[in-house]
């Protein structure tokens, strides 16, 4: 019997190395549209201050739930608060918590949290959807 030898290529790094270049430019390409399009809104909302402002909605929907102690929030990384202006910030979210007879509902809400000192926050409307 004759064995055939067969040799495999040592060029696979160049082919490699104009693949993850090609990869490089698309994902840098999405994230410069993604970062002109959002303007300052994401600079706000990037800073802290959306934060601070998805925590005080948090508190308000807890407050207004029959069984706050089973409410599991969306998380923070999830959520994108919106900067309207004028201190002034839109969450939009939801809740996973329990009714009267104990079914785990998902419950969204919309809310406006306004800051006048950039610290402390007050929330002027909550919209518990479908309650």
């Amino acid at each position: 019997m004759e064995e055939k030898q067969v040799k495999t290529k040592s060029g696979t790094w160049g082919c490699w190395t104009l693949c993850a270049l090609v990869f490089g430019f698309i994902v840098a390409a999405i994230i410069g549209v993604n970062s002109s399009r959002s303007g300052s809104s994401t600079k706000d909302a990037l800073d802290g201050k959306g934060v601070f402002a998805f925590t005080a909605c948090k508190h308000a929907v807890a407050e207004r739930l029959k069984s706050p102690g089973s409410a599991d929030f969306q998380s923070v990384f999830q959520v994108a608060p919106a900067y309207a202006g004028n201190g002034q910030y839109f969450i939009r979210s939801y809740v996973d918590s329990q009714n009267g007879f104990g079914a785990v509902l998902r419950t969204p809400f919309d809310c406006v949290a306004e800051t006048k000192d950039g610290e402390t926050f007050k929330v002027t409307a909550l919209n518990l959807k479908g309650r």
